[in-house]
């Protein structure tokens, strides 16, 4: 597979697709009106785009604490761009001034809505824009060039991605060396927050006035409950624990603690969902899919006594709030995500044979269906999970 991308990288269809898009993206920019200037503004304007899902918002959370708390309060305003399906977390985070939401399928795809927005955004004047997205991405490059501000960070590109690198000399002023799948996410975030500290934080004399991310409010709660939380769906099917195995687990934990099982999942995963929850029935199982806003589900996870999850948001909650949590994770992106640092309440079941792990999905081992979970998945047993998830119970 890497031999294919660099061959790629190498035909002439690539030089003409990368012409195509530093153009494009140059043509966006000179359509923009001129960048307006504040010379007797005092402090700081910062401008950041985060995009992804509500796991990665969640790994973010601390890096944004540190943005906030890093500037006087009464002298900056932050503002944050982001999509519609994180504009929820974003807002329970607390530390933005200002959320703005965009789609970006109508930024990619319309002109007048792509050209509005960018508009809208150089006029205002941002000192220092962030682009804080896993990947970068086209949008996020002209985010940047469009903010025009004196400082404008961001991570490379890939060293494969010449196309990137061209545009990213004129959309950028400090690019930081990426190293994606070998670092935690968290680390990676802060990595980049502390470069932006150093380069735009005021010098000593006004003191930061500290203000704590809103999802420190939902630590957990639930060492006297007994709700088994079960939150098996993920983003991709490749991620997910087959459904019989989060059942017999759970029926045997449910069995020797007396816990009762709750099933949680949003609209879409309501099959999977509804389907654990009918194999636990005798045990009053209730599944509760897309019947829970974001807030309902952190707090159900700090009341609960134990987490049974997939490599999914609920993963990152459970971590976050102190909920006893078992993660059932491929091996795929393990160190970008599952590698947290070790804690008492956290534990992940996976393949005990870790030396093709972070593979960033190229498998080596046969993947007869590219829908079905691979191998350092499958091959995760329910005793496995089952020693794993009594040592969290005691």
């Amino acid at each position: 597979m890497m031999q294919l991308r660099k061959r790629l990288k190498n035909s002439p269809l690539y030089h003409l697709e990368c012409l195509r898009r530093t153009l494009r993206i140059l043509a966006i920019d000179a359509t923009l009106p001129r960048p307006p200037r504040h010379p007797d503004r005092r402090g700081r304007k910062i401008g950041l785009v985060k995009r992804g899902g509500i796991g990665d918002w969640i790994l973010f959370s601390p890096a944004l604490e540190a943005l906030r708390n890093g500037f006087p309060a009464q002298d900056t305003e932050i503002v944050v761009y982001t999509e519609a399906r994180t504009a929820e977390i974003a807002g329970m985070i607390g530390l933005a001034d200002r959320i703005v939401v965009f789609d970006r399928h109508a930024v990619r795809k319309r002109a007048w809505v792509r050209h509005r927005l960018l508009s809208d955004l150089r006029r205002e004047a941002f000192d220092v824009w962030i682009d804080a997205d896993i990947s970068r991405t086209s949008i996020g490059d002209a985010f940047a060039l469009a903010s025009a501000a004196p400082i404008r960070l961001g991570y490379a590109a890939s060293a494969l991605e010449r196309c990137h690198a061209r545009i990213e000399r004129r959309a950028y002023t400090d690019l930081l060396p990426d190293k994606t799948g070998k670092i935690h996410m968290s680390v990676r975030f802060d990595r980049l927050i502390r470069h932006a500290l150093e380069r735009a934080a005021p010098a000593a004399g006004r003191t930061p006035v500290v203000q704590p991310s809103g999802l420190q409010a939902y630590a957990w709660d639930g060492r006297e409950s007994r709700t088994l939380v079960i939150a098996p769906a993920a983003s991709a099917s490749t991620r997910i624990w087959p459904a019989e195995r989060f059942a017999e687990l759970a029926a045997s934990l449910a069995r020797d603690h007396g816990l009762r099982p709750v099933v949680v999942g949003g609209t879409a995963d309501a099959e999977l969902c509804n389907r654990i929850a009918s194999m636990l029935a005798g045990f009053d199982a209730q599944s509760l899919t897309g019947r829970h806003t974001l807030a309902g589900l952190f707090d159900l996870i700090r009341s609960a006594r134990l987490l049974l999850t997939s490599e999914s948001a609920p993963m990152h909650i459970g971590r976050l709030t102190g909920t006893p949590t078992l993660a059932m994770v491929s091996g795929a992106d393990f160190t970008s995500y599952s590698a947290y640092p070790p804690a008492p309440h956290f534990a992940v079941a996976s393949h005990p044979d870790r030396s093709c792990f972070d593979c960033r999905w190229h498998c080596i081992h046969p993947v007869p269906d590219p829908g079905a979970i691979r191998r350092c998945l499958d091959e995760v047993s329910v005793e496995q999970a089952s020693t794993l998830a009594e040592q969290l119970l005691r």
